[in-house]
């Protein structure tokens, strides 16, 4: 039996840290959450699937070119033998009409390319390269779903730490209450005395409802952004992390966008130089008309005939020399446009490290006389209620003491909080 017992007692001390825990949500699983629920985030498949849709493309380029034609036309001069001849073969007996001046011909054309000049490559390359500019500019776009979401996560702690400070005050406001009251009923206190307190619990029961409420909006915005039921349930405070975070800025997303960027332009480069190259290409064709390749037969009869032709063709567009100088200028001043975005992104971002590494030192130090600060609140508050019980002490400065110790205690949370806070924003601007 008591083992039976000590196991019931450890299956209910199991579940109830079970179910503590579930009633917690961290900082992390909200970022999780977030991005997973932002619509943008679907965008990323959607890019994918396209990118692989466009080298499908590009890939069949390959694959051979089949072509139908079929034309109708007439001439006003078309091949015929002289004149002399013609009469002579009359006396032999043949006819040579000459070609007919109404044409016409239907056929089909095989084309297979030999060597494009390495267009499909550089198409590829600019493809990918392209893609993946537009995916890292998503990237960074749901990157700054973190900082949101710390932004109102590190809200509500604060308010939820406000909140409890304000209601142990409005406690302590409240015990006193009775304590007067029983003294007025004695005839030791004035009912000014209770009215004095009253007022006081009134106000800080006020700032309890504002906190609230200020709380309830921030809440129904994270609740909107990560999709989580969150209402009864306690956001976990993070730790307090002792080592100091990396300062290094080459995680961050946009670093990814500029080296996208810029081989999406060596890509462009390098299609621009394909375009100065021929192309070679095998082709076949087959058609059925009149005339047909053999024009002694179409002079001697006008029916048609069907003919084939195969063989090596190449092209060479010399378009591409009168803009391939600007368009390579173009190209390098994209480049070093890149290169000065980039420049001033880490510069924009070392600042603000710097500045972020600074304030964590100021908290640092505050957080060192916080403790001390409370802890003599907490003693010249208790002074103060042995001397107001005795009767040395007035009422006003009770409630000043109470007040000073209750701000006390907000300010060493807040800069506890503050200090986790610029912690993780450090974390934010390094992505770690």
């Amino acid at each position: 039996m008591k083992k039976f017992l000590s196991v019931i007692v450890a299956l209910s001390s199991l579940a109830a840290c079970t179910a503590t825990a579930m009633a917690q949500v961290s900082l992390d699983s909200c970022q999780v959450a977030a991005r997973a629920n932002y619509p943008a985030v679907r965008q990323l498949a959607l890019l994918e699937s396209t990118r692989n849709i466009e080298l499908s493309n590009i890939n069949r380029a390959w694959l051979p070119r089949i072509s139908l034609f079929a034309q109708s036309t007439v001439q006003n001069a078309v091949p015929q033998f002289p004149e002399v001849l013609s009469n002579m073969l009359d006396q032999l007996g043949t006819r040579m009409d000459g070609i007919s001046p109404w044409q016409y011909r239907a056929g089909m054309e095989v084309t297979q390319t030999l060597w494009d000049g390495g267009a499909s490559a550089a198409q590829r390359a600019l493809c990918s390269a392209s893609a993946q500019v537009q995916t890292s500019l998503k990237e960074v776009e749901l990157y700054t779903l973190r900082e949101r979401v710390e932004n109102l996560f590190f809200a509500l702690l604060l308010l939820d730490e406000q909140t409890k400070q304000i209601e142990a005050a409005k406690s302590l406001i409240e015990s006193k209450l009775e304590q007067v009251n029983t003294l007025i009923s004695n005839g030791a206190a004035l009912s000014s005395d209770s009215d004095m307190l009253q007022a006081q619990a009134l106000s800080l029961g006020q700032q309890i409802m504002q906190a609230k409420s200020a709380r309830q909006g921030y809440l129904n915005m994270l609740q909107l952004l990560t999709a989580i039921p969150l209402e009864g349930k306690t956001l976990q405070t993070p730790p307090l992390v002792a080592a100091q975070p990396s300062t290094s800025l080459s995680a961050r997303p946009e670093m990814e966008l500029f080296e996208a960027r810029m081989r999406a332009n060596r890509a462009a480069v390098k299609a621009s130089d394909v375009a100065l190259r021929p192309k070679f290409a095998l082709f076949g064709q087959t058609f059925y008309g009149n005339p047909g390749l053999d024009n002694f037969a179409s002079m001697m009869s006008h029916k048609g005939s069907f003919n084939a032709i195969g063989g090596v063709r190449a092209s060479w567009n010399l378009d591409a020399f009168y803009t391939n100088a600007n368009q390579r200028q173009k190209l390098r001043l994209e480049q070093t446009s890149i290169e000065v975005d980039r420049e001033t992104f880490l510069l924009n971002q070392s600042i603000l490290t710097a500045s972020q590494k600074q304030t964590i030192k100021g908290l640092k130090d505050l957080q060192e006389s916080d403790e001390r600060i409370l802890q003599l609140r907490t003693n010249i508050r208790r002074s103060a209620e042995a001397q107001f019980q005795n009767g040395t002490l007035d009422l006003p400065t009770l409630l000043s003491k109470i007040n000073d110790e209750t701000t006390a205690a907000l300010n060493a949370q807040y800069h506890r909080l503050q200090l986790i806070r610029e912690i993780y924003r450090i974390k934010y601007l390094t992505n770690q």
